[in-house]
């Protein structure tokens, strides 16, 4: 797969050279990055000290590797990483939501491909790139409507993941690369698609990434993300399966969770956008060429709703008005 040419520094978008098998160094500023598991670590600011319990599972995963299943290496995971600090409802309701994720990838990028062509004339989809990729399950679908897929992630151990996920789906188009959202590691103009799967409600600097988005779209590029709701009045806060912890304000909801759950909000690296946040993030970056709508449901297994709230979508101002508390906001937009 050709990628020389789209990979750069994260800092100063310099050339890489090859040193070793295991490490890279930027021609321009001389930084240097590792490989690990033919993954490029690729995050800026250089991360120096890797965290002892992330290492060993880093380790276990390689030496599984070879003689294990995608499925066996999603036990190891949830076996190795220390979940003392989640009630154990919430770790039940994570690993039934991880056995579902390869379908409802799929679901999601083909749902977020037909809702980008009702409002923009989608460009030939030759590079793409997925944001926070994690364990795969969008790439493996991404990849069939892709000629090149990029897919990034801050956390090796889900890239690893991801790598046994293509493998078992014989995928080849994807390459994996560990990297933040705020400082892509790609030179500018590349991609022709970006896309994100649950991810916007973990970016804590959504105004960084949505300008590198746009930094590295093609003139005609498309971006497409979901982003759970603040203000949903329908169900309860995703990560810790609690009412109004969005209503409350910032400071008050570690303290709302902590009394609730006994850990904090904190935990689940959860920063929730309001329909105002979305819309002011994207324009800042996108200027008029966004559109936030709300999903075709049945994506999320409710399709009795999709005819329901396609026809509310005729009306703009009972659009806008159910958009304020709608459950997930579909963030669409071109450069």
């Amino acid at each position: 797969m050709e990628n020389e040419t789209r990979i750069v520094c994260p800092s100063c978008k310099g050339e890489l050279e090859q040193l070793e098998i295991n490490a890279t160094r930027c021609q321009n500023c001389g930084l240097r990055y590792r490989t690990v598991f033919g993954i490029p670590d690729l995050r800026y600011p250089v991360n120096e000290v890797e965290n002892e319990p992330d290492r060993a599972l880093v380790e276990r995963l390689i030496a599984a590797y070879p003689d294990s299943s995608y499925l066996d290496l999603v036990e190891l995971f949830f076996s190795s990483v220390d979940f003392s600090n989640i009630p154990e409802h919430l770790l039940s309701l994570y690993r039934c939501h991880r056995s579902r994720q390869l379908s409802r990838g799929s679901q999601f990028t083909n749902m977020f491909l037909s809702r980008l062509k009702e409002y923009y004339d989608v460009p030939d989809l030759a590079w793409s790139l997925e944001l926070g990729c994690g364990a795969g399950t969008g790439l493996v679908s991404l990849a069939h409507h892709c000629r090149h897929v990029i897919g990034i992630d801050p956390g090796l151990p889900q890239l690893i993941l991801a790598r046994k996920l293509c493998a078992e789906n014989n995928i080849q188009n994807v390459q994996l690369v560990q990297a933040y959202g705020q400082r892509l590691p790609f030179l500018d103009h590349c991609f022709s698609y970006v896309t994100g799967q649950n991810v916007l409600e973990h970016v804590f600097d959504i105004e960084a990434v949505l300008a590198e988005v746009v930094r590295v779209l093609r003139s005609g590029g498309c971006f497409a993300a979901d982003s759970r709701n603040r203000y949903d009045l329908f169900f309860p806060e995703p990560h810790v399966q609690l009412r109004s912890v969005g209503l409350l304000p910032r400071a008050w909801a570690n303290a709302y969770v902590r009394w609730r759950l006994g850990t904090s909000y904190e935990t689940f690296h959860a920063r929730l956008l309001s329909y105002a946040d979305l819309s002011r993030a994207l324009r800042n970056s996108f200027g008029d060429q966004y559109r936030i709508v709300m999903p075709r449901v049945s994506a999320y297994g409710m399709p009795k709703w999709d005819a329901l709230l396609a026809a509310v979508e005729r009306f703009e101002w009972l659009r806008r008005g159910l958009l304020v508390i709608f459950p997930t906001h579909l963030a669409l937009a071109q450069k």
